[in-house]
């Protein structure tokens, strides 16, 4: 004797023909800003803010070694306040990722004002030209930042029993 109750009575389903669904505007925002309100969630999105910090850390030191190396334009000796910058920069944005790994929402935010001041200070203090390449990638490493300082603040507040994030 065989089970038939798995089997439909009509035999197997077909998938539907035509075109597929589109995503709903719901499905499109949480995927550019996604919900933060359970612990794990807002622990996914804070990452974000620390991948964007270790990136930054990472390009940096590849411009200090492009520096050093010669291998610019411009001779180290004609920016020397360029190569304390690129370590000072180095050093901050381990911290911040450092501190972002344990979900600092202090961290977070240094790391968010830090960047945007020194994009700030390259560009109007020290006169010098971001195209749009450098200023799409700078928006994208703010909007991760953004998301760090959101995941980082959503998880304290969940775990300090604070309901809605």
């Amino acid at each position: 004797m065989t089970d038939d109750r798995k089997v439909p009575p009509d035999g197997p389903e077909e998938p539907p023909k035509g075109d597929p669904t589109q995503p709903s505007r719901a499905t499109i925002r949480q995927t550019w800003w996604p919900p933060v309100d359970t612990v794990e969630a807002a622990e996914r999105v804070a990452r974000y803010g620390f991948w964007a910090a270790a990136i930054n850390a990472a390009l940096t030191g590849l411009l200090l070694y492009l520096l050093l190396t010669g291998s610019t334009a411009a001779p180290v000796a004609a920016h020397p306040v360029a190569v304390w910058w690129a370590v000072a920069d180095i050093a901050i944005s381990v911290a911040v990722a450092a501190g972002l790994w344990f979900y600092s929402p202090v961290a977070a935010v240094a790391g968010l004002v830090l960047f945007v001041a020194s994009r700030g200070f390259g560009w109007l203090v020290a006169a010098a030209q971001p195209d749009v390449t450098a200023i799409l990638t700078a928006l994208l490493f703010v909007y991760f930042y953004v998301l760090g300082v959101r995941g980082t603040v959503a998880r304290r507040r969940l775990l300090l029993g604070g309901g809605d994030a």
